[in-house]
């Protein structure tokens, strides 16, 4: 019995022993694959599948960046996470998606949208149990660090933040070095109407992380034609107190904005052809908004947008 009390020790130690080391976020060859259900209206859904991926460095301001190139496909009326099979879907963009910084001695990762130069906090992986999670590009609310466990990535354990949504446990979780269970860019503390999962994550061809979705790691650069069909747009000013332009880089016939309050409510609604919008706030109080646009082909894009 008394050895048996020894091994469990020595192993407890040697799983604690692996946690302790920091498994910074990658600077190359990383892949992201996810899926978001964002309910619209009273029953139909957008279904997106997001292949996130970084790429060459880009010089900001006085910090240098990695690019994060996004690939977005989108379909309508799908409630569910996680296609049984992967399924033929247009892709509606493919381009720049922001840039990625990170300081390692902090353990903090920064983002900045593309279209802006607003650099936002990403994620704090310095964080102990009961600490409130800092507001960041992800976080709006008032999580905490439920409890911190690990998991193993093949070859090492990385430390796992659960966290924790006022008195009921959010079932959402930060991963050293990959991000969170929800995805790259997904919000932490989602509205009602949007969920969210990170089905795969790859660095330089290696699963690390996979969740239970069996086409989880069927990546769209390698089943799909990627059709660049929108590179650039962009928001400005942003934040903004009494009106934004919404800048593409090419026409659009029978655009559709629509723009979405922190509770998922359709807050403003605008049609309109052509290669920029201009949108006042109007009555909207101070806050975070998604704005998304389409068109008749189904093309999506879709970017956080401050008031102030």
């Amino acid at each position: 019995m008394r050895n048996i009390l020894i091994l469990f020790c020595l192993l407890a130690f040697d799983v604690q022993a692996q946690t302790s080391i920091y498994y910074p976020f990658p600077d190359s060859g990383a892949v992201w694959h996810q899926e978001r259900s964002v309910l619209i209206g009273h029953s139909d859904y957008y279904n997106f599948v997001e292949e996130f991926s970084l790429s060459n460095d880009t010089i900001i301001g006085s910090f240098t960046y990695k690019k994060l190139n996004l690939v977005l496909l989108h379909e309508l009326s799908v409630s569910y996470i996680c296609f049984p099979s992967r399924p033929s879907i247009p892709v509606s963009y493919s381009g720049y998606a922001g840039g990625i910084r990170q300081d390692i001695l902090s353990k903090r990762i920064y983002y900045i949208e593309g279209g802006s130069n607003i650099e936002y906090l990403l994620y704090d992986f310095n964080l102990s149990v009961n600490d409130t999670l800092p507001a960041t590009f992800t976080n709006a609310g008032t999580l905490t660090v439920q409890s911190i466990d690990s998991i193993f990535d093949g070859s090492n354990w990385r430390k796992r933040y659960n966290l924790l949504n006022g008195n009921w446990s959010s079932s959402n979780s930060l991963i050293e070095g990959i991000g969170s269970s929800r995805g790259l860019l997904s919000d932490l503390d989602p509205w009602i109407q949007t969920r969210a999962e990170l089905h795969c994550f790859q660095e330089d061809g290696t699963t690390l992380y996979q969740d239970s979705c069996p086409t989880g790691c069927d990546f769209i650069i390698t089943n799909n034609q990627i059709v660049d069909r929108l590179t650039s747009f962009q928001v400005y000013p942003n934040p903004f107190s009494i009106y934004t332009t919404v800048k593409l880089n090419s026409d659009f016939t029978g655009a559709a904005l629509r723009v979405y309050n922190s509770l998922g409510q359709i807050v403003k609604f605008e049609e309109f052809n052509g290669s920029s919008i201009v949108v006042e706030r109007g009555r909207l109080v101070n806050g975070i908004y998604l704005f998304q646009l389409s068109n008749l082909e189904g093309l999506i894009m879709h970017s956080k947008v401050v008031i102030e």
